[in-house]
């Protein structure tokens, strides 16, 4: 009988600079990638001042509502994007 694989994913905020991980997870891979960048950032502004911030995404994320989060939040972002994401 074969067992059930249970498929997981780390996820992490990483300061490249101090070479530190400032923040952690591991989840199912089902957990929604943007709803943890934005646990992250929240989690993050609790415990250092983010206004300094500048958070780099991989051209994963869908942009919109982690753009406006990160915006409400007073922080900075790149994010690589799609060549015609905006055209829609």
């Amino acid at each position: 009988m074969l067992k059930e694989k249970n498929t997981v994913r780390v996820s992490c905020f990483i300061d490249i600079h101090f070479k530190h991980i400032l923040t952690t997870k591991i989840v199912e891979t089902t957990v929604n990638e943007i709803k943890l960048a934005i646990e992250y950032l929240e989690n993050l502004k609790e415990r250092i001042n983010i206004t300094k911030l500048f958070t780099v995404y991989d051209r994963g994320y869908l942009p919109i509502e982690l753009m406006m989060k990160t915006i409400d939040l007073d922080s900075k972002f790149l994010i690589q994007l799609p060549k015609n994401i905006f055209r829609h």
